[in-house]
């Protein structure tokens, strides 16, 4: 009886580690790596963790807080519900791209045309420079999520942490579907209010939380999924939610997943 416990133990150990391998960010390349250093160094602070083939990472410079140790950890938690495998050779937009982890990530395993969109000028200087140094093939510009139009362009819709910072969440999400090739799937993680005995119509209103004036709105999962419906997606529906460490009683984060027909 030890030994199967023993062997179900280290069966599960092994799983941990390979899952949370799989949420990490590894590019591969030939740049020297004395240059490598001194560019990373140019970019400080960093906010992910993204790890090189020779040896550097980010980990290795002045880091945010929080420090995402495991950038992929989001994009991985779909892959039970999209058929990547399908997606070899078709189109991707990854809104709120930051530096480019997933959009390089669903380049290289899954062979995936993509282009990434970011607010911050300094975030895709830094995509632009990994695309560079690991010859990726993305396209990485400065892009707001509430005008960045290609209509019927793209087969999915990566929209991962950025809905609570738009002033006009319906907007984006019109656009997502607009942008979105018919068949196509959204994915979008944000920020989502919902307390038992509360309304489930009613959002919060974030401007300025934790110091922060680029928040806004945190939706309720109610009010999202029939803003999506409304606009047209079908099988509109949560798949996650986590509670948001140091935050207010209701808070969340989740992730939802919409087809458009």
């Amino acid at each position: 009886m030890s030994s199967i416990l023993n062997y179900a133990q280290q069966t599960l150990i092994n799983m941990v580690v390979k899952m949370n391998n799989d949420f990490k960010f590894v590019l591969e390349t030939d740049i020297d790596k004395d240059v490598l250093i001194k560019t990373l160094r140019s970019f400080e602070p960093w906010g992910h963790l993204v790890e090189f083939t020779n040896g550097v990472s980010t980990d290795q410079f002045k880091k945010r807080t929080p420090f995402n140790s495991h950038p992929l950890r989001k994009i991985s938690r779909s892959r039970h519900l999209i058929d990547f495998a399908s997606l070899r050779g078709k189109k991707m937009l990854d809104i709120g791209c930051n530096v480019g982890y997933n959009s390089m990530h669903c380049e290289r395993q899954f062979g995936m045309n993509v282009t990434g969109i970011d607010f911050a000028n300094k975030n895709i200087e830094r995509a632009n420079f990994f695309k560079k140094v690991s010859n990726s093939n993305c396209e990485f510009l400065i892009g707001n999520a509430e005008e960045f139009s290609r209509p019927n362009n793209y087969d999915l819709v990566v929209h991962f942490g950025t809905l609570y910072h738009l002033p006009n969440p319906i907007k984006s999400i019109q656009l997502c579907f607009d942008n979105l090739r018919s068949g196509g799937n959204l994915i979008l993680e944000t920020q989502i209010f919902e307390k038992p005995d509360v309304d489930p119509n009613l959002c919060y209103y974030m401007h300025g939380f934790n110091n922060d004036v680029t928040n806004f709105w945190a939706v309720s999962p109610t009010v999202l999924t029939r803003v999506m419906t409304f606009i047209g997606f079908i099988e509109a529906k949560e798949i996650q939610r986590v509670p948001h460490k140091n935050s207010i009683e209701g808070m969340f984060r989740a992730q939802f997943i919409a087809k458009k027909a």
